[in-house]
């Protein structure tokens, strides 16, 4: 097998040689060797590509470091606001008013607009704070000073 025919022709003969000893002619792909000038070629537009792009990813990063400055923010309050689109509430603190319901053994909070915000169960010092003070209420006549003098 020949690596190369017809070298002996120019050019122009070559291919008309070529053309009249095949059997057919068809597009083909394969890998072609690139000449030195092509080569150097190739290497200046990579090299000037290289600075474009350089250049361009720099300002993206400048961009992009600004937006996200921009958007974080806007990226909390939303992460703030979907919980409490999705459970209709939010948590709040504020002051609320204490009572307790000896009856059921629960402490209920009501908030300043008369509206329950939480209940628990009564702690033990809470029914023990109420059992002196159920003592108290039954003697009137002492005073409530926490001694009976």
């Amino acid at each position: 097998m020949n690596k190369t025919l017809f070298q002996e022709y120019p050019p122009e003969q070559r291919q008309q040689m070529l053309e009249d000893n095949a059997e057919a002619v068809e597009t083909v792909q394969y890998e072609k060797t690139i000449t030195q000038e092509e080569l150097f070629e190739l290497k200046e537009k990579l090299s000037e590509l290289s600075v474009k792009l350089n250049r361009l990813e720099e300002e993206k990063r400048k961009y992009n470091d600004y937006y996200k400055g921009e958007m974080k923010p806007l990226q909390k309050t939303v992460s703030e606001i979907i919980p409490i689109l999705e459970k209709q509430s939010k948590f709040v603190e504020e002051e609320c008013y204490k009572f307790v319901d000896e009856e059921n053994g629960q402490t209920l909070y009501y908030n300043s607009n008369g509206e329950l915000a939480k209940f628990r169960s009564m702690y033990p010092s809470e029914k023990q704070s109420n059992i002196f003070r159920i003592k108290n209420n039954d003697n009137n006549e002492e005073e409530k000073t926490g001694t009976n003098n």
